[in-house]
């Protein structure tokens, strides 16, 4: 497992992450919301300090949900 921390940032309604696409990326979102969608439904939300896509990082799993930027 390579370890390779990349800064970037996201401005309200920009796509982190679509929903069924092939990842090999964990986030850690450091502020801000995010709001998780499955099929055009919000289902949730993610805040500072959180984390998403652990399992596309460690074995290559699609992403199930698509993360949007909601708030700064």
């Amino acid at each position: 497992l390579e370890v390779n921390l990349e800064p970037l940032i996201y401005f309200c309604g920009d796509d982190i992450v679509l929903e069924n696409t092939e990842g090999e990326d964990m986030f850690v979102l450091l502020t801000g919301e995010a709001a998780v969608t499955v099929k055009g439904n919000q289902v949730g939300k993610i805040g500072g300090g959180m984390c998403f896509g652990e399992m596309a990082a460690l074995v290559g799993k699609r992403f199930k949900a698509a993360l949007t930027a909601s708030r700064p």
